[in-house]
């Protein structure tokens, strides 16, 4: 079973996002904002993250310099999500991959699943 960590400030966008991939049967993880992710991946590594870049406490943008910057996360696999122009700025910058808010979950999950591997 492959392990996702969902990373939204929004309740409705994480516990959407969750449910599905839960039904799907993946393992997943929550987390608010940044700090709390980093949080998770201290308790064990995800095969995906799934990322909002604009949340409280810790963004997305300091969230993935701080993934990048550390040995034992540098090659998870983000997907960001956000609608934000800026957004695309994190796929150069950090090699991640972009699906944009509003999203349609067909898309989101196709996603996830060549993310995942599967």
């Amino acid at each position: 079973m492959k392990h996702i960590l969902v990373v939204d400030d929004d309740p409705d966008t994480l516990a959407l996002v969750a449910d599905i991939l839960h039904m799907l049967d993946y393992a997943i993880e929550t987390a608010r904002n940044g700090a709390e992710a980093m949080d998770r991946l201290a308790r064990g590594r995800p095969d995906v993250v799934l990322l909002d870049l604009t949340m409280p406490v810790m963004d997305g943008w300091a969230f993935l310099q701080a993934c990048r910057a550390d040995p034992r996360y540098a090659d998870i696999p983000v997907v960001v999500m956000s609608g934000a122009p800026a957004a695309a700025e994190a796929v150069r910058r950090f090699g991640v991959q972009r699906i944009a808010k509003p999203f349609d979950i067909v898309p989101l999950l196709a996603t996830v699943q060549e993310t995942a591997g599967q």
